[in-house]
């Protein structure tokens, strides 16, 4: 088993946490420092954690445990932050249980002023599935302009806007792998997405002279919201797919 799995199981860290411990070399197993994002482990490891505040947390691996794959869709309200700690804004998980702070983690982000459907799981390689370029995962956004938006504009936006970013200043193409106009009305669009970068569809739009007034997600991958309330959840069990035999 991988060592980012296990602690993604356990301990509820993030791909992101892991990439820093990494960097930080304070994690250790049998007492040498991990530096591979593939490290393999096994049962009866010794590994360590060296904490922050100087003390090292210590455990002797057993990737043994059973527990019970799910998926979680949430109605994300707005004003809420995807993220498990924030010391300015509300978290989404002080509207979910307390334990799935640990035990639980998202599927990609939606911003702060974004809405509805963000998928949690139980299941690392869910996560990895989802979040992969290479998978073209569908998203599925409906969203609201401050003006009627041009037939010109969509093409731009297919065809990919260039955007520059100023804090990581780099040229960065934003494509969207369809857009259209919805509800008979040129200020609402429908965006489908196979590979989201920070604040994607704003940015894009914001380039071309729009505003959005309001985004929400309806769908990734299969998974819709259906008539889930805002603030509210529903839990489904997740089977893992059957490998098939090689005749």
């Amino acid at each position: 088993m991988k060592l980012l799995t296990y602690l993604q199981k356990t301990r509820g860290i993030t791909r992101r946490e892991f990439e820093q411990m990494l960097r930080q070399q304070v994690i250790l197993i049998n007492d040498e420092p991990v530096k591979s994002f593939w490290f393999e482990i096994k049962d009866w490891d010794n590994m360590k954690i060296l904490l922050p505040d100087g003390e090292i947390y210590e455990e002797i691996i057993s990737t043994h445990w059973k527990f019970k794959p799910v998926v979680v869709l949430f109605n994300k309200p707005k004003w809420y932050v995807v993220s498990k700690s924030d010391k300015y804004n509300k978290t989404i998980f002080e509207l979910l249980p307390k334990s799935w702070k640990k035990d639980m983690y998202y599927i990609g982000r939606l911003d702060k002023n974004s809405r509805w459907l963000l998928l949690l799981t139980n299941i690392p390689e869910l996560v990895d599935r989802f979040e992969n370029p290479k998978n073209k995962v569908f998203k599925i956004y409906e969203v609201k302009l401050n003006k009627p938006i041009k037939t010109g504009d969509l093409e731009k936006l297919k065809k990919g806007i260039t955007y520059h970013d100023k804090d990581k200043k780099e040229v960065i193409q934003l494509k969207f792998y369809d857009v259209h106009p919805i509800k008979n009305d040129p200020k609402y669009i429908k965006v489908l997405l196979t590979e989201g970068k920070k604040r994607h569809i704003r940015r894009a739009l914001e380039e071309l002279g729009y505003k959005v007034k309001d985004l929400k997600r309806t769908k990734m991958g299969k998974y819709e919201l259906g008539d889930i309330k805002e603030g509210k959840y529903q839990i489904l069990k997740f089977k893992f797919p059957k490998k098939q035999k090689i005749k």
